[in-house]
């Protein structure tokens, strides 16, 4: 698994680490977008590498993490999307 690698804790828990490199190529190339508000809408690099980072993810467990991961860098940094 290349964007998102699990590693299980002393208790046995699998934990998602987030981070890989698929996964931070797609938050910069959509930065500008998600981000900083300077596009109005994903560019087509920031399209493909997220196509490139939801393909890696091959089983459910996989997809799963990779939710988890999106799903927590947006609650910890919040999009500039207008409402």
């Amino acid at each position: 698994m290349v964007a998102v690698m699990v590693s299980a804790d002393t208790q046995g828990e699998v934990t998602p680490k987030c981070g890989g490199p698929k996964n931070q190529r797609a938050s910069a190339a959509c930065s500008p977008f998600t981000r900083t508000g300077q596009d109005q809408e994903p560019s087509e690099e920031c399209c493909i590498a997220y196509k490139a980072l939801v393909e890696s993810a091959n089983t459910t467990d996989e997809r799963k993490n990779l939710c988890y991961c999106i799903q927590r860098s947006a609650r910890n940094r919040p999009a500039n999307i207008p409402k």
